[in-house]
């Protein structure tokens, strides 16, 4: 699931990419209308995930550590301790060994992690879908011209 923590990590990583410059924890705060105390534990979590560096001093605050291009959702995910499972199928569940909709489940799991492997910030800030996943978005340009999807 896409939690909070996520939404907004993704938003503060976004903001200092397009910023292009330091900015501090309250600034990022107030820009994206969360609260400060909430602002500074996203920035640990994404600090010490490698995706952030802290810079002292008077023009100090937060900045990228890596390009936008080489972070991708996964680590933003994966630094606010987010679970990137869609639907947790338990092995415990009565209906485990004979439910049909479990292979479903887990192919979409599979299709989620995937998107989040390859998009980067670099693709969100571009308004562009990774090159890999073209295919599954329907609203592809050339989506239209593949036999199977003509009517």
């Amino acid at each position: 699931m896409i939690t909070r923590n996520v939404r907004y990590a993704l938003r503060m990583v976004i903001r200092l990419a397009i910023t292009n410059r330091a900015v501090t924890s309250k600034e990022l705060a107030e820009t994206e209308c969360i609260t400060h105390r909430f602002a500074l534990k996203l920035l640990y979590y994404l600090k010490n995930a490698g995706i952030l560096k802290s810079l002292r001093g008077r023009s100090g605050g937060y900045v990228l550590a890596k390009d936008p291009s080489q972070i991708r959702l996964l680590d933003i995910f994966v630094a606010v301790g987010s679970d990137i499972t869609i639907v947790n199928c338990n092995p415990s569940c009565d209906l485990f060994n004979s439910c049909y909709a479990k292979d479903f489940w887990h192919c979409l799991n599979s299709l989620f992690k995937k998107i989040f492997e390859h998009t980067t910030i670099a693709h969100i800030m571009n308004n562009r879908c990774p090159e890999e996943l073209r295919v599954l978005s329907l609203d592809y340009e050339e989506s239209k011209h593949v036999p199977s999807l003509e009517k």
